[in-house]
């Protein structure tokens, strides 16, 4: 067994979201700010536009995110405080 390292699981962690990040901006969106993964994705981006974050955040999915063959999935805004637009 290998014993947990904390300190690693972080720089792990992080070199993850800057290469899913670095991903999305060479695919077509540089306007991703952060990303984070786990059983769903919280992306964070600069536009205060909720239709054109939809759309944008839609076209990721189907472009890089989701495999769409096999999963479905869904898109669900938040403001900075976590409560809906």
């Amino acid at each position: 067994r290998n014993p947990r390292l904390p300190g690693r699981w972080s720089v792990v962690r992080a070199r993850d979201r800057h290469a899913r990040r670095g991903a999305l901006t060479r695919v077509g969106f540089p306007g991703v700010d952060d990303v984070r993964a786990g059983k769903s994705f919280e992306i964070s981006l600069g536009t205060g536009d909720p239709q054109a974050a939809e759309g944008q955040l839609r076209e990721m999915c189907e472009k890089l995110l989701a495999n769409t063959v096999v999963e479905d999935y869904s898109v669900e805004l938040l403001a900075e405080n976590g409560i809906r637009p």
